[in-house]
C-alpha cells in the first residue's frame, strides 16, 4: 500500500450551481488515480476538512469563493500561510477553508503544506451545472493542480502567489 502524502479536496455540492465546481475537479483528479495522492469531496464543514488534510504532506483545496469584484471562472492560487489570522477570500459557505485554517493552527491538525485554489463563481443559487465561465476553468484548474502534485512530488516547493498557467479572466 503507498503511503498517501498528498489530498485534494474538492469543497462543495453539485445542487448549487457553481458551488459544484470543487466536486468537478476532485472527479477529474480521482480518475487519474495519482499513486500518493488521496482525493476527497467535502462541505466544506471545518473539522471535516481537519479530518481530511490531517497528516498530508501536501493538501490541495478547490473552492468555489465569491470574488470582489466578481470575475467568474477567475482562478486565484493561494498558499495557506497566507490565511493564518485573516480571511483572503469569501466562501460561497457559511464558514470556509479559512476558518478551518485557523481551527487547524490552534488544534496543531494542519497539513504540512497547504493549497487553495478559488474559483470565482457566477452563479450559487439551487440547481444543477456550472455556468460557462466557471465550466471553462475546469480544465486549466485540474492541470494546475496535476502540476502542483508533480511539482510537489519532485521535492520541488512552489512558493510564488499567482498561476500563470490558469489564464482566464483577470
Amino acid at each position: 500500500m503507498t503511503a498517501t502524502r498528498a489530498v485534494v479536496i474538492g469543497i462543495g455540492t453539485g445542487c448549487r450551481r457553481d458551488d459544484g465546481v470543487g466536486p468537478e475537479v476532485a472527479s477529474r483528479i480521482a480518475v487519474l488515480r495519482i499513486p500518493g495522492v488521496r482525493v476527497a469531496i467535502s462541505d466544506g464543514e471545518c473539522t471535516g476538512l481537519l479530518d481530511l488534510w490531517t497528516g498530508s504532506d501536501l493538501a490541495v483545496v478547490v473552492d468555489a469563493v465569491i470574488g470582489t469584484p466578481s470575475r467568474p471562472g477567475r482562478v486565484r492560487r493561494v498558499d495557506g500561510q497566507c490565511l493564518r489570522g485573516s480571511s483572503a477570500v469569501t466562501s460561497s459557505h457559511a464558514l470556509g477553508v479559512a476558518e478551518a485554517v485557523r481551527l487547524g493552527e490552534v488544534l496543531g491538525r494542519l497539513p504540512g503544506r497547504l493549497v487553495i485554489f478559488a474559483v470565482d463563481v457566477e452563479r450559487h443559487d439551487l440547481g444543477i451545472g456550472l455556468s460557462a465561465p466557471v465550466a471553462a476553468a475546469v480544465p486549466r484548474l485540474t492541470a494546475a493542480i496535476c502540476g502542483e502534485l508533480e511539482q510537489y512530488t519532485r521535492g520541488r516547493r512552489r512558493t510564488a502567489r499567482s498561476y500563470p498557467s490558469l489564464g482566464g479572466p483577470s
